[in-house]
C-alpha cells in the first residue's frame, strides 16, 4: 500500500478546511506545525486553523489530563478536544457555528494565564525572541541559562555510573514539566 504525503506544491491543491490540534508536549507537534506552515506557504488563502495547548499527544487528540507531567493544566485548557473536533465537523459539513475557541487561525492556551489567545499567524503569536546560552554557573545541581554569551568557554562535568542501571534514561520515565531536583544523571539548565 502506497502512502502519499503532500510535498511542496502539492499543498497548493489542498482546498478543504483543516483543523490541526496539537500540544506543547505532543511528540507529533513538529509534524503538525510543519504541515500547517507548508499548507499556508503554498496556499496562503487556505482555511486552516490550529489549536494548541499544554497537552501531550493523546490530550491534544481527545481528553486532556488535568495534570500533565506535574503541571496542573489551567481550567480553560482542560476541555474535551473530541467535542471541538465534532463541532468542527458540524461547522464544515453541516454549516453549523465554528467552535467558539477558534477565534483566529492560531488559537493557543497560554500556560499559567487561564486564558486562550488568538492570532492570525504563528509569527503573530509573539513579537519578541530570547536567546539564552548554556552556562557553567550553578546553584546546587541546577545550571543557569544566561542572557549574555559567556566570555570564556567552560564545560559541565557529567558522571554516569554504567554499573548502576537503576536510574534509566527513558522518555517515559518520571517526566515532569519542571523539577525541583536533578533526575536521571542528567544536566538541568534553568532560565
Amino acid at each position: 500500500m502506497a502512502v502519499y504525503h503532500p510535498y511542496k506544491t502539492d499543498f497548493a491543491k489542498i482546498n478543504i478546511p483543516i483543523l490541526t490540534t496539537t500540544g506543547y508536549f505532543d511528540g507529533g507537534q513538529i509534524g503538525a506545525l510543519y504541515y500547517y506552515r507548508e499548507h499556508l506557504k503554498y496556499n496562503p488563502k487556505a482555511e486552516h486553523y490550529v489549536m494548541i495547548g499544554p497537552y501531550g499527544h493523546f490530550g491534544s487528540q481527545g481528553y486532556p489530563d488535568s495534570v500533565y507531567n506535574g503541571y496542573k493544566i489551567d481550567p480553560v485548557a482542560n476541555i474535551p478536544i473530541h467535542d471541538i473536533i465534532y463541532d468542527w465537523f458540524a461547522y464544515i459539513l453541516k454549516g453549523g457555528p465554528k467552535p467558539s475557541v477558534l477565534k483566529d487561525k492560531i488559537n493557543y492556551q497560554l500556560m499559567g494565564s487561564n486564558e486562550w489567545r488568538h492570532a492570525p499567524s504563528l509569527q503573530r503569536t509573539g513579537n519578541d525572541s530570547l536567546v539564552l546560552y548554556l552556562s557553567s554557573k550553578h546553584t546546587d545541581s541546577i545550571f543557569k541559562l544566561e542572557a549574555k554569551k559567556p566570555l570564556k568557554e567552560a564545560f559541565v562535568k557529567q558522571v554516569i555510573d554504567f554499573k548502576d542501571r537503576n536510574d534509566k534514561h527513558s522518555y517515559f520515565w518520571q517526566r515532569n514539566i519542571s523539577y525541583d531536583t536533578l533526575y536521571h544523571n542528567g544536566v538541568m539548565f534553568v532560565s
